[in-house]
This record gives structure tokens, C-alpha cells and sequence, in this order.
């Protein structure tokens, strides 16, 4: 019974197939259009997504989709690997329909860094310390300390803080690393701290 020029419905699924037709009138006679069918495609389904967070990204997969999506950073591929932390959302769209979007949250594991200078000054025969420090929680830290040319102290090797006293046979400044291995919830990484080791300064009595 509408009798604009356009017809406009809101449908449901059940009014697929159904037909309409343009009925024109003057005072002579009527005239029908040909019938238009119309097809109504549903909504598809939220596609639910899967994350896996690793070491440095985070990998965030789509499921339950078969037409295509589209995520909130604007790939439309079937996982994308995100390296900072915050909340993505994916569409799909079948028959030019687009369904209701699922979000998921993606948090990378941190590597731990060493928060702290990666160089110190000691002096031959003293009590050298260092304490590392990382900003990631929950950090444990392991060091070794090789041989060095112009130090006579052996390879060492320990857990958390240094506490070394080192002894230089040279009259010149030697570097001494420390190879700190550092690990986080699963997550680990390896920094060198290099301390420079100064002789005793030699005192001329005459």
C-alpha cells in the first residue's frame, strides 16, 4: 500500500524471496511492473579470536570466519602480530553483510633490560659490587666473568649482584666484562656490564 516512488522495508531473514511489484494507476487503467524478488542475507557470525603472547609480539587469530575480515589496524589477513600492547577488534563480511565486531586484548612479554649503568670504574685490590636492576618484574639475573689478559683473577660465574675484588698486574687501565643473562617470564636477554679496573697508583719515596 505505500505509495512513494521508493519502497523501503526493514526485513528479517523470513523475507527472503519474497516479491514486489510497481503498480501504476490513471484513470484509465493499472499497470503492474514485473515482479523484484528480494533476497535478504543475514548477519554473519563474530568471528572469536585467539591470542598467544610471546616475547616482544603478540599474535592474535581469527576464528569462525568464512568471508572476509577486516581488524581494527586495517589488515585483513587471518592473524596479525602486533609488538605494542592494547585492544584489537575484527569484523567479518559475507554478501556485504558485516557482522559485530569481537575485540581481544594483546599484552607482549617484555625482554628485561638492565635498568642500571652497563659501565663502572674500580680500582686494582678493591671491593668492586655491582647490583643489576631491571624495570620488568620478576626479573632473575646470572653473570660469568671470563679470563682476562692483565687481571690475574680466575673465570667466575654467579647469580644477582657482583662482588668482586680485582687485580690488575698491569700499570694500564683493563676492562673487565661481566656477561649478565637476564630472564623473564620465559623471556631472557643477555647485556654486558664492562668495568674498568685502574692499577694502584705507584708512590715514588725519595
Amino acid at each position: 500500500g505505500a505509495t512513494n516512488s521508493a519502497l523501503t522495508l526493514t526485513t528479517t531473514t523470513a523475507d527472503n524471496d519474497k516479491q514486489y511489484r510497481a503498480v501504476w494507476t490513471n484513470i484509465g487503467s493499472s499497470v503492474n511492473s514485473d515482479p523484484a524478488t528480494l533476497t535478504v542475507n543475514s548477519i554473519p557470525v563474530t568471528p572469536t579470536i585467539t591470542v598467544v603472547d610471546n616475547c616482544e609480539n603478540s599474535v592474535l587469530t581469527a576464528g569462525s570466519f568464512s568471508g572476509s575480515l577486516l581488524w581494527s589496524n586495517g589488515a585483513t589477513t587471518a592473524f596479525i602480530t602486533v609488538v605494542t600492547p592494547g585492544t584489537f577488534s575484527v569484523t567479518q563480511t559475507v554478501n556485504g553483510c558485516t557482522s559485530e565486531s569481537q575485540t581481544a586484548t594483546a599484552a607482549p612479554k617484555p625482554i628485561p633490560q638492565l635498568s642500571g649503568s652497563l659501565s663502572a670504574t674500580a680500582t686494582s685490590g678493591t671491593l668492586f659490587t655491582y647490583t643489576p636492576a631491571s624495570t620488568t618484574a620478576g626479573t632473575s639475573f646470572a653473570w660469568s666473568r671470563a679470563i682476562v689478559a692483565g687481571i690475574s683473577n680466575a673465570a667466575a660465574d654467579g647469580t644477582g649482584n657482583v662482588s668482586d675484588t680485582l687485580i690488575n698486574t698491569t700499570s694500564s687501565p683493563v676492562n673487565v666484562t661481566y656477561a649478565y643473562t637476564l630472564s623473564a617470564n620465559g623471556c631472557s636477554a643477555t647485556q654486558n656490564v664492562v668495568v674498568t679496573v685502574n692499577p694502584v697508583s705507584l708512590v715514588n719515596c725519595t
